[in-house]
């Protein structure tokens, strides 16, 4: 057998097993991408009952924050400082967050949402 044909034999089995391989990997993404649909579906389903739950201002306020902030319009507090912007609170506004009585308002620096910790907690 000729030289070149040998080499020709080599690359095919070279190409044969790439192939094997490419749809050994195609099939684990498929899985893959099946498991993950999976998981934002429950996500999406999940997200639709706790909307629902929400008082229809703050879910207006909530959407219309979401699309300006680009996916982050929701942030809490440690201390004084707001998880998000991280500018302090000075000691008045804290006192009027707290005052307020409400578990959600806005941040006066960055204008998300700011939920306070539970007064149970």
């Amino acid at each position: 057998m000729p030289v070149w044909a040998i080499v020709l034999l080599v690359i095919i089995a070279i190409l044969v097993v790439a192939l094997v391989a490419l749809i050994i990997v195609g099939n684990k993404l498929r899985k893959k991408q099946t498991e993950n649909q999976a998981q934002i579906d429950a996500a999406i389903k999940e997200r639709t009952a706790l909307a629902a739950t929400l008082p229809t201002d703050v879910l207006t306020d909530y959407e219309r924050l979401l699309k300006q902030f680009r996916g982050l319009a929701v942030e809490t507090i440690k201390g004084n400082i707001p998880t998000v912007c991280h500018t302090a609170l000075q000691a008045s506004s804290m006192s009027e967050l707290n005052h307020d009585g409400s578990e959600i308002t806005h941040c006066p620096y960055c204008h998300r949402l700011l939920v306070l910790p539970s007064k149970e907690a």
